[in-house]
């Protein structure tokens, strides 16, 4: 078993799956797949950090400025912007060993689910639902 996350909705799948009341191994399964997410997220903040200093001013040292605001000094808006939009599209994929077994419980928990979910959160759990829903249509083609 696989899930194919964009690296983009980590975050909004970290707080979804957060805020599932579960128990047991319900429970210890979420918590899991939440760190394999959150090592995930980690570097995607590591390569967001870089991909601002990168587009960014730079000292006589060659380090990046940043602004009275504590932002970098971005140069080109657009290019950073096209960028960090190729990272959070970039697919993060969990499969096989270890994470069948949490993986399989978590698609459980979401399609059993009987919680109300609206705005951003209910974006995020179609998408969730959806890419474990691939996952079933991939081994039965």
């Amino acid at each position: 078993m696989k899930l194919e996350i964009e690296n983009g909705k980590i975050f909004g799948s970290i707080n979804l799956l957060s805020k599932l009341v579960l128990k047991n191994k319900e429970s210890r399964h979420r918590s899991d797949l939440i760190e394999e997410l959150e090592k995930q997220l980690k570097k995607v903040a590591k390569h967001e950090k870089t991909l601002l200093e990168e587009h960014s001013r730079k000292n006589d040292e060659g380090e990046a400025l940043k602004k009275e605001d504590g932002s970098y000094d971005v140069l080109d808006m657009e290019s950073l912007t096209q960028e960090k939009q190729e990272l959070f599209e970039e697919v993060f994929i969990l499969e096989g060993g270890n994470v069948t077994g949490y993986l399989k419980t978590v698609k459980k928990v979401l399609f059993e689910c009987e919680e109300e979910w609206s705005g951003p959160e209910a974006s995020i759990y179609n998408y969730l639902c959806k890419q474990f829903e691939k996952e079933t249509e991939t081994k039965s083609a």
